[in-house]
């Protein structure tokens, strides 16, 4: 309905004559005439006590509602046909935005398109341009948003600033964001660290998840291989002590699993496998011994900003790894097979030489 139909429709309900309702909202009997005729509007400054006089809301009076699911309605279709991330999805958004530049939706909407397209781009100038585009969308967003209650706006600023490079800034965000949910802020500082610190951080999402995943599942001997398959993917440099007992107990349970079907040919280099991780553990341990129980020096600066410590625990935690190669000999302590005899002489050299550091 037009909204000329509509001052008439909702004047007459109220048993309001267009002289009464221009006395209400301070204009001539000659301006609702106009208005009622479809020769003219009413100003910005006249919709909302004209809504009021008229008892409905502004959206109502202006058909606001209707408008934007027809704008919807298109911009769904733009998705369906794969224009997300794309120019033709950019304009309409812009365009969108002339007609409603307070709408929440659309400029989180714009902003992540942009970044969409940004991700896509070859050249690094017009990379830069979309994401400070971006980023501008997300300002205002942030501006007329203050509560940003789930830390949706928040957490996209902290990925676009760290795409531009701006990492320190995109850490100060999600470590300051009181209302952000505590798994999106792990899943969010992946963009907003490096080198050793962004290696520890993904092995300790991937730790959660697995150990997670594992715990609907049985432990099936299919399961622990798909599970050792993805330790090794993530622990291509070591850093096993981020994760440490969760790995351990994989490991081990395929070990045992193996052994119970007596695969031999495969248990012997999971054995091989399971002692070096071993060997991996302690050496960390034995250089984050300076630094037991302190603030990580990182060689990141930023990471400075979270609160968390070094994972040496000197002699304690090399009498648990002695104990870990403990199990695994007990396991294996009954197989005579010449592969057997020689992983057992691993396994005790490096078990002797974890205890003589624990009586250093």
């Amino acid at each position: 309905m037009a909204i000329c139909d509509k001052i008439k429709e909702h004047r007459i309900k109220n048993d309001l004559t267009q002289r009464e309702l221009g006395e209400l909202i301070g204009v001539s009997v000659q301006a609702i005439s106009k208005w009622e005729r479809g020769n003219g509007v009413p100003d910005f400054m006249h919709i909302k006590p004209l809504a009021t006089a008229l008892h409905i809301s502004t959206d109502e009076l202006l058909d606001f509602h209707d408008r934007l699911a027809e704008i919807n309605d298109q911009w769904l279709d733009m998705v369906r046909h794969g224009k997300e991330g794309t120019e033709d999805i950019i304009a309409f958004e812009e365009k969108v935005l002339n007609e409603y530049p307070d709408n929440h939706t659309y400029l989180y909407r714009l902003a992540i398109d942009l970044e969409m397209l940004a991700d896509k781009t070859a050249d690094d100038n017009r990379r830069i341009i979309l994401l400070e585009r971006a980023l501008y969308y997300i300002n205002r967003l942030h501006y007329l948003d203050q509560d940003d209650n789930l830390g949706c706006v928040s957490g996209k600023k902290a990925i676009i600033l760290s795409k531009l490079g701006r990492k320190k800034e995109a850490l100060a965000i999600v470590m300051s964001c009181e209302k952000m949910a505590s798994d999106y802020k792990s899943r969010l500082l992946k963009y907003c660290l490096e080198g050793d610190e962004l290696l520890k951080h993904r092995q300790r999402i991937i730790r959660n998840n697995l150990c997670s995943i594992l715990t609907e599942m049985d432990w099936s001997l299919e399961v622990l291989e798909m599970a050792d398959k993805i330790i090794d993917v993530v622990f291509q440099n070591g850093r096993y002590n981020a994760l440490c007992l969760e790995v351990k107990n994989i490991r081990f349970s395929l070990i045992e699993r193996l052994l119970e079907v007596n695969d031999i040919q495969n248990a012997i280099p999971k054995i091989e496998k399971y002692i070096n991780m071993i060997e991996q553990m302690f050496l960390e341990n034995e250089e984050d011994k300076a630094f037991s129980r302190v603030e990580i020096e990182y060689t990141t600066p930023i990471f400075s900003l979270i609160q968390t410590q070094k994972h040496g625990y000197g002699a304690e935690w090399s009498e648990w790894l002695a104990k870990y190669l403990d199990e695994l000999s007990a396991l294996i302590e009954t197989r005579n097979e010449e592969e057997f005899v020689l992983v057992r002489n691993k396994l005790n050299i490096l078990r002797n030489r974890i205890l003589e550091s624990c009586n250093m």
